[in-house]
């Protein structure tokens, strides 16, 4: 199924996002008249004709639509990567798998304290397109410090540190919470962050006998949170 992306702007209209714009009425060349099907990224799919095409828009009467409630909360706190292409990467896998919030934090070991959002936000976007997803990823639009990320008041919350003292993730996690999953920089958080995301609430977990790189980390312990979540429905 081919979806676009818009907003709505009134009681019966939606209006697509620029960036759909010429994807819609260049490459599929859709007319006056057509069918389309539009996610706002907020749970409400709609079935639309398309009413007016210009350059920059695309306005669609609303004729049906349907709602999605949210997936049970899993936001993804972590360190950017010295490699920005990786965290990309990142953000796409996450959004397929139903991560619903997500924040780069600042690290006392975090290699890179910047990076594109807009760029990030299109990457989401895409994804959510290509996964058939209903609502947004939620990004935090600026870099966190991670001192102000561990005063979250989520239900659940962890923190991953290579250590084979600490629970395994699959182990620890419960199968129903919201959940909030902190992954450090290559070198992992210091002592110091750990010991102060406790004082704050954070179980610390590892992800398994192996060494994983942050994204491959994030991955992993969104994958597996998901899955548990999913198996609790």
């Amino acid at each position: 199924m081919i979806i676009f992306l818009g907003e709505k702007i009134n009681v019966g209209t939606i209006s697509l996002f620029e960036s759909e714009v010429a994807h819609c009425a260049k490459i599929l060349r859709k007319q006056v008249g057509d069918t389309i099907v539009v996610h706002d990224g907020s749970g409400s799919v709609y079935t639309c004709t398309i009413t007016s095409i210009s350059k920059k828009q695309v306005l669609a009467q609303i004729n049906s639509s349907e709602t999605h409630p949210r997936l049970s909360t899993i936001h993804l706190g972590i360190s950017l990567t010295k490699n920005i292409d990786r965290i990309e990467w990142l953000v796409s896998k996450v959004t397929e798998i139903g991560v619903t919030h997500l924040t780069f934090i600042k690290t006392q070991r975090s290699e890179r304290s910047k990076c594109r959002m807009d760029r990030i936000e299109k990457i989401m976007q895409s994804a959510v397109k290509q996964s058939l997803k209903h609502w947004f990823v939620e990004i935090t639009p600026t870099i966190v410090p991670f001192a102000e990320i561990v005063k979250s008041t989520a239900s659940t919350k962890y923190i991953a540190s290579y250590a084979p003292e600490h629970a395994n993730l699959m182990d620890a996690v419960p199968s129903s919470a919201s959940i909030l999953m902190l992954i450090g920089p290559e070198g992992d958080f210091t002592q110091e962050e750990v010991n102060g995301a406790s004082q704050h609430g954070f179980e610390s977990v590892n992800l398994g006998s192996q060494r994983l790189r942050t994204e491959t980390a994030g991955l992993y312990a969104s994958t597996l949170l998901r899955a548990r979540q999913d198996q609790a429905k």
